[in-house]
């Protein structure tokens, strides 16, 4: 068999095999936060932004995500609201099948230190019960 031969071979082998099979679009979705201010007492978290988030950020839209929010040295209460727009966003447009959070700055076994503490921290309880609450294939 010549070298032309089995090429031909390989290609329409190629063409049958995956030419036959529909993939659904993975539609990715990601909202990531960097707070470099923890609590009284924590150290300022000189690349919680320049370090993780905008590499994080970059390496994800390279991946496909579509980018909901970034946030940046943001409170509690902005990461609520925004969370808000992306629950109504999702009722809108239900068809996102990742879902890929992420966070850096400080945090200790119950919330995420961002910025000043204040009356309502962000409690890991509250992240859980809103990722197991998305409607999407994959977080």
């Amino acid at each position: 068999m010549g070298k032309y031969t089995f090429s031909f071979i390989l290609f329409n082998m190629f063409c049958v095999l995956f030419s036959s099979t529909v993939y659904a679009r993975d539609i990715r979705l990601a909202l990531l936060v960097a707070n470099q201010d923890g609590w009284k007492g924590d150290p300022r978290l000189k690349f919680a932004l320049t370090g993780d988030l905008l590499p994080m950020r970059k390496a994800l839209k390279r991946a496909g995500f579509s980018i909901f929010a970034t946030l940046k040295n943001q409170s509690p209460s902005t990461l609520r609201r925004t969370i808000q727009s992306l629950k109504k966003r999702l009722k809108r447009h239900p068809k996102v099948t990742t879902f890929f959070f992420y966070y850096s700055g400080h945090a200790d076994k119950k919330q995420l230190h961002m910025g000043p503490r204040g009356k309502s921290p962000f409690r890991h309880k509250e992240l859980v019960h809103f990722l197991n609450k998305l409607p999407v294939k994959r977080r």
